[in-house]
C-alpha cells in the first residue's frame, strides 16, 4: 500500500539509518490487514530498527507497556500525556449477505434492524446499540444479538454466512462486496456503535514527542493515507 511513496523517503531527511527498538500497538484486524505492509516497508528503509508489534483491540496503557506508537480506531482519545494524530477517518455501514436478506428481508430504515439477527463487536458498553445519523436525524436501534466478538474477521464471516447483519468498516469488507457477498445497506446514514464521532489515531506519550524513530514513523504512515 505505501511502496509508492517510498521514494519520498529516500531523500536526505529521511534516508537515517534508524538502529532503535520501537514497540508498537496495533488494532488485530486493520493492523494486520492494513498497517503491516506499510510497516515493513518501513523496516526496510531502515534495516537496523528493531520493532515488536503487539496486535490488540483492547486499549493498552502506553505508559505502563513502554510504548513508542500506539493506532486506535475510535473516538478522540482523552488524555494531557497523550498526544493524539488523526491518521484518517472511520466509517462503517451496516452489511449482510444477499441470502440472509432473502430470508429475513431488506431493512429499509434503522429502526427496521430491531427484527434482524445482529453481529456484534464486543465493546466494553452500548455493545447492543448502533447509532445512526443523518442530517435532521438521529437515531440509536436496540439490537437483538446472534453472535458477538470482538474481532471484526469474525462478523464478517459470519454476515457471510447468512447468520445476520454487522456494522463493518470498507477497509474489510471491499472485496466481499465487489463479489456479491455481502451487501451494503442504509448507506445514507452514518453508523457507529456508540454516539461518537470515529476516526484512526496515532498516540504517542508526549516523552515520545522528540523521538526521531516515532516521527518519522507517524509521517511515513501519514503519507501512505494521504495518497
Amino acid at each position: 500500500m505505501a511502496t509508492s511513496f517510498l521514494k519520498v523517503f529516500t531523500s536526505p531527511v529521511y534516508s537515517f539509518l534508524i538502529v532503535l527498538r520501537m514497540r508498537l500497538v496495533l488494532p488485530a484486524t486493520f493492523g494486520r490487514l492494513h498497517l503491516m505492509p506499510i510497516l515493513l516497508d518501513f523496516m526496510r528503509l531502515h534495516p537496523g530498527i528493531q520493532v515488536q508489534v503487539l496486535l490488540s483491540d483492547t486499549p493498552v496503557n502506553l505508559f505502563e507497556q513502554d510504548v513508542d506508537l500506539a493506532v486506535r480506531i475510535g473516538s478522540l482519545p482523552s488524555g494531557d500525556s497523550l498526544i493524539a494524530t488523526k491518521l484518517s477517518s472511520h466509517r462503517r455501514r451496516v452489511r449482510a449477505s444477499p441470502g440472509y436478506l432473502d430470508q429475513r428481508g431488506v431493512p429499509r430504515k434503522p429502526a427496521d434492524l430491531s427484527n434482524h439477527s445482529a453481529l456484534l463487536f464486543d465493546y466494553s458498553a452500548n455493545s447492543t446499540t448502533w447509532f445512526f445519523k443523518r442530517p435532521g436525524e438521529s437515531v440509536a436501534v436496540k439490537l437483538r444479538a446472534t453472535l458477538c466478538a470482538n474481532n471484526s474477521l469474525v462478523l464478517a464471516d459470519a454476515a457471510k454466512q447468512r447468520l445476520g447483519v454487522a456494522l463493518l468498516p470498507q477497509w474489510l469488507v471491499a472485496r466481499s462486496l465487489e463479489e456479491g457477498e455481502l451487501i451494503s445497506l442504509l448507506d445514507d446514514y452514518e453508523a457507529e456503535p456508540h454516539n461518537d464521532e470515529v476516526n484512526i489515531w496515532l498516540l504517542h506519550p508526549e516523552n515520545r514527542k522528540r523521538m526521531r524513530k516515532v516521527q518519522a514513523l507517524i509521517e511515513f504512515l501519514k503519507a501512505a493515507y494521504s495518497g
